[in-house]
């Protein structure tokens, strides 16, 4: 096995433990294997809903779950909008 391919066995197995200790804990937790299988599950929990707001999660920006949501016709509330004045901040 490549060192590449133990990491990737390793990140995986490390990830489905952490969704079964969640689960354990009464959270509705899914393990994907990457950001595009996270971003379509997302959104295809979130078909029917309207409104999203985003706190400090750099994860869902990185993924482009904010513009995709806003790209479905979804208000997206995201405190890190660029151009907000510090009052149009403060109100998300």
């Amino acid at each position: 096995m490549t060192q590449h391919a133990y990491r990737s066995w390793l990140w995986e197995k490390l990830g489905e433990r952490c969704v079964e200790s969640l689960k354990n804990h009464g959270f509705d937790a899914r393990f994907v294997p990457d950001s595009g299988a996270a971003l379509s599950l997302v959104l295809e929990m979130t078909r029917g809903l309207e409104s999203f707001g985003f706190g400090g999660s750099d994860t869902t920006r990185t993924i482009g779950i904010p513009e995709a949501l806003e790209a479905r016709g979804k208000t997206v509330y995201d405190h890190w909008r660029e151009g907000l004045s510090r009052d149009e901040d403060l109100d998300l």
